[in-house]
Parts: structure tokens; C-alpha cells; sequence
């Protein structure tokens, strides 16, 4: 069974497949998550979550404009 940590981050991963092809903000895929999502994970924490989907391969981040960040999906989340 997938822990709950693998549960989010493939979320993230999702919403930020669907809204763009490009760099997507933090704050747009935040604004994304389902309201129980949100109300277990602050921003901050959700910022450290996509960082780790970078650390993982699965995507990269970078820096925006006025000091957002940007993430871009760029693999789909590893099945088995």
C-alpha cells in the first residue's frame, strides 16, 4: 500500500502534468489540491514535497519571477 507521503507527491506530480507542459508555480499547484490536502499540508510543506519530486528525477524546479518557484513535470510517476 502506498503511504500517504507517495500519495501527495503523486498528486503534485499530476496536477503539475495537467496544467502545463511548461514550469508550473508552486502556488498554482497548491491552489490545486483538494481542500483535505491542504488542510494537512501547509504551503511550506508542500514547497519541500515538490522539491523532493526534483531529488527523485521527476521533475525540476526553478526559480520564477518575484521569487516564486516553478516546477515542471517532466516523468510520469514510476508505476510498480
Amino acid at each position: 500500500s502506498e503511504n500517504s507521503k507517495d500519495v501527495i507527491l503523486r498528486r503534485l506530480l499530476n496536477i503539475a502534468e495537467k496544467e502545463s507542459k511548461g514550469p508550473v508555480a508552486f502556488n498554482v499547484i497548491y491552489k490545486k489540491l483538494s481542500f483535505d490536502h491542504r488542510k494537512k499540508y501547509q504551503y511550506e510543506e508542500v514547497k519541500e514535497l515538490i522539491k523532493k519530486l526534483e531529488e527523485l528525477g521527476l521533475g525540476s524546479v526553478s526559480k520564477g519571477p518575484r521569487e516564486g518557484f516553478l516546477f515542471k513535470a517532466e516523468k510520469p510517476w514510476p508505476t510498480g
